[in-house]
């Protein structure tokens, strides 16, 4: 899941930018931006099998957070020939 961050502040600052989905687990980075610079960040959770279905992915920093609904499909087997 990839991100955009952006420091709406006129000054330079570090945070740790944390994704949440629920119980699939999480990952963070932290960023360092000048202000009013963006960038974006790319996250990464590990799913297994039995995983699929409905999520809400949620993106906080120390003053902002947003949320979206992501769907996990179950990896088709293998084909044997």
């Amino acid at each position: 899941m990839t991100a955009d961050v952006k420091n709406t502040g006129d000054k330079s600052g570090t945070q740790d930018i944390r994704l949440d989905v629920g119980s699939l687990g999480g990952d963070s980075q932290q960023l360092r931006l000048g202000g009013g610079e963006s960038e974006s960040v790319t996250f990464r959770v590990s799913t297994s099998s039995g995983d699929s279905g409905q999520y809400t992915a949620t993106v906080k920093s120390d003053d902002d957070s947003a949320s979206t609904d992501v769907t996990i499909n179950e990896q088709p087997d293998e084909a044997n020939f």
